[in-house]
């Protein structure tokens, strides 16, 4: 018979969801025509008469019942059946009256009773069942001394006798004690196939097991436990029964029988993809198992059930690629179960996934690995494939996989075109895709498009770039002006900025190639003048620098709009001229004045957000004529921009009296029947800062609790700052709107707030927020709090004494706490000791030598900054690295994003991407008052603001961010924390105000790893270079 080779088997597509033929087994009456009542062939006499002839050679009596089955062949049965036929046909010593036992030809056995009731003598019959019983129970109940009495017994039985035995072990255990497993929770066939494993107690052929084997498999998709695909049924005798040439078409009757088909996707889903999905396997068994469901009639590799399901098993987090990898094909592939021949099918099979693994996690994705069928033609078609998308131009080969977007890339190119496409049907599409790459009747489809070939529509084709696949037959299709389009988009890629270039283009009137040429020099103009820009979200900040609108404003006053992203920009792009005009006389009123400790930029911000208020603007006018103000009204006048002016302080009467002016109107917003009001009255009491009283939230309070920072006055403050919250009162943040609104809602009062008589209490309605109900809760939270103790001040005026200011007066405290706590624990370049050496290098260099602390096991604490190749854009990289001074003029940043590492973390993200023979890393040993403006253990991605923008955010102590960093190690995406600086020293004058680096990080044993880049670097800002021995940590401290 001809012999398949794992993995090289031919597989046809079929229908009726994927099973063949062969899904449908044959009737018991075709096969009793093939299989009953036939003559032995040439091939059995032959057989009989070889194993006869061996027999005698090795002498009369010779007992050859330890050989093992032939596992290299697929009937079993005709050889080792054959072998037990040459010596069970023999007449029973002790019985002659049963010569005639074996006259029945074996292949016409179907059943264990048949089998044991043909080839054996009654008493051999009584005493199989008897010791099969006895066995199986001993073994299921653990009752070793019985087992072992009863194995020596089985040992010594005749080869017959002790081979149905054991063939009645394994159905007991199958039939009748298979409803122990729920009970033991351990299955009875692959406890009696280890210990008879263990024994090595061997099958001489796989005759009688069809009933067993059948039973076995319908109860593979219910079983509990689960029986794995590497336990020891499959390998004892499972696999070999279905191998087996007369057992399996046995097997495939008794299936018919019991509707098998339509359990078979259950036992597909539970035996191989379930359990190969989360690791790599060894798939020897599995291969053993396919192609024994192959040989009766169950082809897995052809069912396009079996394909779905190597898609729906394969999902990975596309943010982080390096995490993933689609273990189940990757297992099935060395199974032979995908292969060359149905490879093309399983992308096709990805095209046709119409919903997303995870509804609403859009990061997660279906996909194929690349590493699968390297040879095939698709394979090798998708890792050369390009793909624009909103990020640059992506290939499949980038992550060494496809996924669901890259194939669908096709399909959204072919809707973009459509002229008509509620016409279009997917399944037109998939005939397209049929061998798993685009045919030629797909191009034929987007030949002639409007959007892709007319000159007058090319700026529509900025669309289909957001995902578009570059084929070349597509390039080809392109008309001239199209290609033009995508030559900018690449433009646009370079910069970085593809995210501003598709809001841009959506944003503006533009219809030909010519204006967005125009735009995209305009574009280029300002990324040259702020080159530090994020430009995440900043459309508006670009359009407003496109329009000119920087000019009239000044360029100075533009650049410091650039350099805090927050609302500001956005305001200015949407004002006229005139608008422009007068912000910009007002902002020059204000320079004379030193707000904010010099801290120019923060004060355009400020006050460009507070030009929304009008009365702002006529405080603005008055204090044009004002040369100079006292340290009092200077701070109110800080106070005015910083909260946005929310009282209206609109006269320098009102300035200068500020803290009066603004008690009265609290005082009135206080009683407001609109809880908003009585909230933003309490925020401004309580915490007199830009995005209210919820900052308490950004602390680790429970680690400042532990280290007993907190005071009695401050758990109040915390605990008013929670009951307060609008959350409490069916309010929820609108950013849009910048205001808290009812929650769930977009319409004020669209739901009545009622008084229920039953519950003694108003409930479920909007309306409460402004009928004075909610408002009447908040000041019962602010009367029973501890912190309500009115009292009078020197001036007479009624004041909350520890109420007023205090969530200012805690956030202060807990920043300066934190910002003490990380400079006491950042390493001192200066100390000595065991585990750090201090050189010099380059003594000759006419520039001078270089200080090199070099570490070798001491503990250490340090914030690392990272300047590579993908630093924002290559050419910022290029810049920086041929003149260290632009990090001193480069505009477009209020942050510096560093992670601290320690010496059980001495990599983290400066690492990742990055060339290590022209990276430099910028290390922070001080930070200044207020230089913190955010951390969090993971990659908080944060954006330089005046206004929070990070994920995860907590402000904690230097060792109990590297306890929550260690804590995420095993579940993390990337290995590295965020620590958030100023880029803005506190001293505005010393080299225009920029934060400057306390030394170069360098990874390395010694100073020859030093790059002349960070030699370039630790010059320019006159530091040292920190030399730390990654290698000499790792062993010290066993960290990988």
């Amino acid at each position: 018979m001809r012999h398949e080779k794992a993995g090289q088997e031919q597989h046809g597509h079929t229908p009726n969801g994927g099973w063949d033929g062969g899904w449908e087994p044959a009737t018991k009456e075709e096969s009793a025509k093939a299989d009953t009542l036939r003559p032995p062939s040439l091939r059995s006499k032959i057989g009989e008469m070889a194993m006869t002839f061996a027999e005698w050679l090795k002498g009369e009596g010779t007992d050859k019942s330890d050989r093992p089955p032939d596992d290299q062949n697929n009937s079993v049965t005709t050889t080792a059946t054959q072998s037990s036929e040459a010596s069970w046909g023999k007449p029973d010593d002790r019985n002659n009256s049963n010569a005639t036992v074996a006259e029945k030809s074996k292949d016409n056995i179907t059943s264990l009773s048949e089998l044991i009731e043909t080839t054996l003598t009654p008493e051999q019959q009584q005493e199989v069942r008897e010791t099969a019983t006895k066995l199986t129970k001993a073994i299921v109940k653990d009752d070793q001394p019985a087992s072992e009495e009863l194995v020596e017994k089985l040992t010594a039985m005749e080869r017959p006798v002790r081979d149905c035995t054991i063939k009645e072990v394994l159905s007991q255990a199958q039939v009748k004690h298979a409803e122990e497993s729920y009970v033991r929770f351990v299955s009875p066939i692959s406890q009696v196939t280890q210990f008879l494993t263990d024994h090595q107690l061997s099958l001489e052929s796989y005759d009688g097991l069809a009933k067993t084997t059948a039973s076995f498999l319908e109860d593979l998709s219910r079983a509990r436990p689960f029986v794995d695909v590497d336990e020891t049924p499959y390998d004892y005798f499972v696999n070999g029964a279905l191998n087996d040439r007369q057992v399996g078409q046995q097997i495939k009757l008794e299936l018919a029988e019991k509707n098998f088909n339509f359990k078979i996707n259950d036992v597909v889903q539970e035996v191989i993809l379930s359990s190969f999905a989360n690791r790599k396997r060894d798939t020897k068994n599995l291969t053993e198992f396919a192609r024994g469901l192959k040989n009766i009639g169950y082809d897995i590799a052809s069912s396009d059930d079996f394909l779905k399901g190597c898609i729906d098993f394969s999902i990975i987090n596309v943010d982080y690629p390096a995490e993933g990898r689609p273990f189940l094909q990757d297992n099935l592939y060395r199974a032979g179960l995908i292969n060359d021949d149905n490879i093309g099918r399983l992308y096709c099979q990805l095209l046709e996934e119409d919903t997303p693994p995870r509804r609403g996690f859009p990061e997660f994705e279906y996909v194929i690995s690349l590493d699968i069928c390297p040879e095939s033609e698709a394979t090798k078609y998708w890792r050369q494939l390009q793909i624009a998308g909103l990020f640059g131009v992506t290939s499949p080969a980038d992550n060494n996989f496809v996924t669901h977007r890259d194939i669908d890339s096709f399909r959204s190119l072919w809707i973009d075109t459509s002229t008509n496409p509620d016409r279009l049907r997917d399944s037109d599409l998939y005939e397209c895709f049929k061998d798993g790459i685009p045919d030629q009747s797909y191009y034929d489809q987007l030949a002639g498009a409007p959007i892709l070939c007319d000159g007058d529509r090319a700026v529509e084709a900025v669309k289909c770039l957001k995902n578009m696949p570059l084929t070349p037959e597509i390039l080809d299709i392109l008309g001239p002006n199209q290609k033009k389009v995508l030559d900018i988009y690449r433009e646009w890629e370079q910069k970085g900025a593809l995210g501003t270039f598709f809001k841009s283009v959506n944003a503006s009137d533009i219809t030909t190639v010519d204006e967005l040429v125009e735009l995209s020099r305009r574009a280029s103009s300002f990324l040259d003048k702020y080159p530090l820009a994020n430009l995440v979200n900043r459309e508006s900040v670009i359009d407003a620098h496109i329009q000119g609108k920087d000019t009239i404003l000044g360029e100075e006053y533009f650049g410091d709009l650039v350099l805090y992203d927050c609302y500001a920009d956005k305001l200015l792009s949407a004002m006229d001229e005139e608008s422009i005009k007068q912000v910009r006389q007002h902002l020059d009123t204000l320079s004379r004045f030193d707000l904010f400790d010099g801290d120019r930029p923060r004060m355009v911000n400020y006050a460009v957000l507070a030009e929304e208020h009008r009365e702002t603007g006529q405080l603005f006018n008055e204090l044009a004529d004002i040369s100079e103000l006292d340290e009092a009204t200077r701070d109110s006048l800080n106070r005015v921009l910083k909260t946005g002016n929310p009282y209206g302080i609109k006269t320098i009467e009102e300035l200068e009296n500020y803290r009066v002016v603004v008690a009265e109107r609290a005082d009135g917003d206080l009683v407001s029947n609109d809880v908003r009001d009585a909230y933003k009255a309490i925020s401004f009491i309580m915490l007199s800062d830009f995005d209210g009283c919820n900052n308490a939230n950004y602390f680790d309070l429970e680690t400042l609790r532990r280290r007993q920072v907190l005071t009695p006055d401050d758990e109040a403050v915390i605990d008013l700052f929670h009951k307060v919250d609008p959350r409490n009162f069916g309010l929820e943040y609108d950013v849009e709107r910048r205001e808290y609104v009812p929650a769930g809602y977009d319409d004020w009062g669209t739901v009545e707030f009622e008084y229920d008589k039953r519950q003694g209490e108003y409930i479920s309605s909007d309306s409460a927020a402004t009928n004075g109900v909610a408002t009447e809760k908040l000041l019962q939270a602010i009367a029973s709090s501890p912190l309500c103790v009115p009292v009078e001040d020197e001036s007479g005026v009624a004041k909350i004494i520890k109420l007023e200011g205090a969530g200012s007066d805690l956030e202060n405290k807990l920043r300066r706490y934190i910002t003490d706590d990380w400079n006491k624990s950042l390493i001192d370049l200066g100390a000595t000791g065991e585990g750090i050496e201090h050189l010099t290098i380059e003594e000759d260099n006419p520039k001078g030598a270089i200080e090199v602390v070099k570490l070798t096991g001491a503990p250490f604490k340090m914030l690392s900054h990272t300047i590579y190749g993908h630093y924002l854009r290559p050419d910022v990289f290029h810049a920086l690295i041929n003149d260290p001074g632009i990090w001193n003029t480069a505009q477009g940043s209020a942050t510096i994003s560093t992670s601290c590492i320690d010496e059980r973390h001495c990599h983290n993200y400066l690492q990742v991407g990055s060339n290590e023979s022209s990276q430099v890393l910028l290390g922070f040993n001080h930070i200044q008052p207020g230089g913190i403006v955010a951390m969090a253990p993971n990659d908080g991605y944060l954006r330089g603001s005046l206004e929070l923008k990070m994920f995860n955010i907590q402000f904690t102590t230097c060792d109990e961010l590297m306890r929550k960093f260690d804590r995420l190690t095993h579940n993390r995406h990337l290995n590295y924390n965020e620590v958030g600086l100023s880029r803005m020293s506190s001293e505005p004058e010393a080299r225009n105000g920029r934060l400057q680096p306390s030394h170069i990080i360098v990874h390395g044993s010694s100073t020859d790893d030093i790059n002349e880049n960070s030699k370039k670097f630790a010059r320019y800002f006159d530091v040292p270079i920190t030399l730390i021995d990654d290698e000499a940590y790792r062993k010290k401290y066993n960290v990988e």
